[in-house]
């Protein structure tokens, strides 16, 4: 654990709430700020500290008050200098605040009217000083950003029942708008360490060097929605929904702006039919949905589909020096939604009183003109990438939840929940008509040995997460390297090339699951909740790294065991994949409460709580759960950078009034 880092976060919350006596009028007002401190670790520490040479001191014998210099090694960096003398200080003051007007026009009539606001200021500061064995100069920044979102949104909503009938209706509109602004400042080689980033300008980098450490930016967008929904139900037996979004954002090009945005779905409550009436004294309810909906994703940076401007350089003209000014980019009026088309189908049910219950789920996602940076001419474009909607990706996979009482007596109860899922990603096409991609990308890149290899590959087609590099074949009687070729003959691994290669295992799970146990004795209670993955491989980047014994670092007892006989660098091969299933007792919480029922305190609840308690698995790296299961790279790193996940208590003391 990096003992310099630190989080102390400060905050409040209030609300207010008025009815007119009438009841014609609501008001509500929200109000949260918050403070933030943080002082932030240094990933890079714990790679140095496994690499250096463990017989290297901390501080320099020949002179004590300075840290040992690990310059030459492969960890150029002393860990402990690094924490004890870098700053890395943090501060955030957010404000989050809304109010809502209501106006109760009719029985079922209503509208109201809300703004929010939401406030983030940042301010950042970095510091090391001259004595810094590694650049031996002082180097010191500050920086502040700020993100304010404002928002409006009306809302006219109408309910109203004929007979058996029940229809809910509902129109809208909103605007919102994010701007983003900051301003940053670096300098170097400072008069003394004392005043460490509290005298940026100070610093002879900037002032004799003539240097410019300073760096500005503000942008901002909006979002502008007009929507509606509607729902029906006929004696809550048979039940539809209607939705429709129209809306657009600043940031797509001029020539597709808005979109549509429809959803409907349907349900049947088939426990409430005659030909069940027979099971009601067991089935309490049972219901089939199913759902339709395109949603749109506006994720990225402003002003990607406009002909921004921006500065190449300076050049010297008549004893002065011009910055030079162009086209950062290439114009995009078409640049349009990323577009989500979702379908799910889905039973719930509840039985023996309500003591049981569940929902099983079907869900596929396709994602059309997902938005990235493609291949263009040079001319007719100006530069040769430009970012446009071209890419197609599906997802499908099953979602089950189960929910029981199993016990419940006057002085203790049980519940239990387990909730699972699978699911199967994968890229169906990297071009359109008018933009040819790539048959596939290598990604999840090596840091070393040179030369750098990709761990994974994405191929239209293929499940997202492939591992794809040599096959190990074994090692020859001098422990060099041995792979399978295309032909699934004998090849020496240094003589492998990209034809040479197979899917040898794909880092994301088949299926994920959590389950919690809640569990109450009278005056006493107690919380367990396991959550795991399987069906997956991780690439042990750690033995990669340090299980070798020709690495020149400080290795793992692997090298001397295991790998004792490689007599070459580490090769990119499935030697170092693994299963990464795993099961982890994530929390454990137990609490007392005591009731008082005073005129002042009602009660009292005591608490303790532990997390990441216990990790099951037969993966021999680090904690498998380090490894990301999301994204493009799931199971994959090829960074020695990790924070090692810790164990945490918790102790607290809950008063109600």
């Amino acid at each position: 654990m990096d003992r310099r880092s630190e989080r102390n976060e400060y905050g409040a919350r209030a609300n207010v709430n008025h009815n007119t006596k009438n009841g014609l009028f609501t008001f509500s007002l929200n109000l949260a700020p918050r403070l933030v401190k943080s002082k932030l670790a240094d990933w890079h520490v714990f790679h140095y500290a496994i690499e250096a040479n463990p017989t290297s001191p901390i501080y320099d014998p020949a002179n004590p008050t300075r840290y040992f210099s690990f310059l030459g090694q492969r960890a150029d960096k002393n860990p402990v200098e690094i924490i004890n003398t870098e700053l890395d200080d943090h501060e955030y003051k957010l404000l989050d605040w809304d109010a809502t007007v209501k106006l109760n026009i009719l029985p079922g009539l209503s509208t109201q009217v809300t703004y929010s606001d939401q406030y983030i200021g940042g301010v950042g500061a970095y510091f090391t000083p001259s004595t810094n064995n590694k650049t031996n100069r002082s180097e010191a920044s500050r920086s502040y950003n700020q993100v304010e979102k404002n928002a409006v949104e009306w809302l006219g909503n109408y309910i109203k029942s004929f007979g058996d009938h029940n229809l809910k209706a509902m129109v809208g509109y909103s605007w919102q708008k994010i701007t983003n602004s900051g301003f940053s400042a670096a300098n170097k080689m400072f008069p003394n360490d004392g005043t460490t980033y509290n005298a940026i300008g100070q610093g002879e980098w900037g002032l004799e060097e003539g240097h410019d450490g300073t760096n500005s930016y503000k942008n901002d967008s909006k979002l502008i929605a007009f929507f509606g929904r509607i729902n029906y139900d006929y004696m809550g037996k048979y039940l539809l929904t209607a939705s429709l979004r129209y809306e657009g954002s600043s940031k797509f090009g001029i020539n597709n702006k808005w979109g549509y945005f429809p959803a409907v779905s349907a349900g049947w409550r088939l426990s409430q039919e005659d030909f069940l009436k027979g099971a009601s004294g067991w089935l309490n309810d049972l219901k089939l949905r199913a759902d339709f909906g395109i949603t749109g994703n506006q994720d990225f940076g402003s002003y990607m589909s406009m002909n921004t401007m921006t500065g190449f350089g300076q050049y010297y003209y008549k004893g002065k020096f011009f910055t030079v000014w162009g086209a950062s980019k290439n114009v995009n009026p078409d640049l349009r939604w990323e577009k989500g088309i979702n379908w799910n189908i889905g039973v719930d049910f509840a039985m023996f009183g309500n003591r049981f219950s569940g929902s099983l789920n079907y869900f596929n996602r396709t994602q059309k003109d997902l938005l990235g940076d493609y291949n263009v001419s040079v001319p007719p474009y100006l530069f040769s990438t430009t970012f446009v909607n071209v890419g197609t990706m599906k997802n499908s996979g099953v979602e089950i939840e189960l929910k029981g009482t199993v016990v419940e007596t006057k002085d203790f109860s049980y519940n239990t929940s387990l909730i699972g899922s699978t699911m199967d990603n994968r890229f169906v096409s990297f071009s359109n008509q008018e933009y040819e991609g790539q048959k596939y990308y290598y990604v999840a890149p090596t840091e070393d040995p040179f030369p750098f290899h990709y761990l994974q590959r994405i191929k239209e087609g293929e499940r997202i997460g492939n591992f794809y590099m040599w096959k190990h074949a074994g090692f020859n009687s001098s422990g060099e390297w041995i792979i399978y070729d295309k032909d699934g003959e004998y090849k020496a691994g240094m003589d492998g090339v990209d034809e040479d290669m197979y899917i040898v295992g794909n880092g994301l799970p088949k299926y994920t699951a959590s389950w919690s146990n809640y569990l109450r004795y009278k005056n006493l209670s107690l919380n367990l909740y396991f959550r795991g993955a399987f069906g997956f491989h991780i690439f042990n980047v750690h033995e990669f790294y340090y299980g070798i014994p020709g690495m020149t670092s400080n290795v793992l007892k692997k090298a001397f065991t295991k790998n004792a006989n490689i007599t070459e660098n580490p090769l990119v091969c499935d030697y170092f994949i693994e299963r990464g299933d795993y099961l982890k007792l994530d929390l454990v919480s137990f609490g007392y409460t005591l009731n008082l029922n005073s005129k002042y305190i009602d009660s009292i609840k005591f608490s303790l709580s532990g997390k990441n308690l216990l990790t099951l698995t037969a993966f021999t790296g680090v904690d498998p759960s380090t490894y990301s299961i999301n994204g493009l790279t799931p199971g994959a790193t090829g960074s020695r950078n990790y924070y090692p996940t810790c164990r945490q208590f918790i102790a607290g003391l809950q008063i109600s009034f």
